[in-house]
């Protein structure tokens, strides 16, 4: 129990840093329509800049916050990627509440941990149990909740595959057959 009202105060203390240093965590007037847009817009960026499947982003993104850039797990883990403190720290994100912070940041120490494991589903289980489990069981740790985590976060990159498919798809259709839905 310990442990967890550590982590939880380090989180605590580094919102208070965030919010004294200046930067909003929600800024007002500002909708969530435009959120939404600038995570989309990171994510794209983000997948370019780090050569990281846009795709699997959504998806980690997903399973981690469900979009949302406040959350804040038990564990004390902030923002769309759910980063820890000494994670966001190290990786020099100032806000993690920041979408666009966040996202490249979450998105850098993924293309990390691709880089050492080699395979997508190593890096994630060592994104979700880190990687001294990774290391220590050779392995996919078997825990449930990263046996979990890793089939969750499969399933979202097969559903988002399938949506971009379909809409690509859509935009063919109506590039060449023309827009049908506009007839009354």
């Amino acid at each position: 129990m310990r442990l967890r009202q550590w982590r939880l105060a380090i989180a605590a203390a580094f919102i208070i840093l965030v919010h004294v240093a200046g930067a909003q965590v929600r800024a007002p007037g500002i909708s969530p329509a435009q959120v939404s847009a600038d995570i989309e817009s990171s994510i794209r960026d983000a997948s370019a800049f780090y050569g990281v499947d846009p795709v699997l982003l959504r998806s980690v993104i997903q399973q981690e916050s469900g979009f949302n850039p406040w959350a804040i797990s038990p564990k004390g883990a902030m923002g769309l990627m759910q980063l820890m403190p000494r994670t966001a720290w190290s990786l020099g994100v100032t806000n993690p509440f920041n979408p666009r912070q966040n996202i490249f940041a979450g998105t850098l120490y993924l293309r990390q941990l691709l880089d050492e494991y080699k395979t997508a589903n190593l890096a994630l289980a060592a994104y979700n149990a880190g990687d001294r489990a990774v290391h220590e069981y050779r392995g996919i740790p078997p825990y449930a909740e990263t046996v979990q985590y890793i089939n969750r976060i499969a399933y979202l990159y097969r559903a988002h595959r399938f949506d971009a498919i379909q809409r690509m798809s859509q935009t063919i259709a109506v590039a060449t057959l023309g827009d049908h839905r506009a007839i009354p």
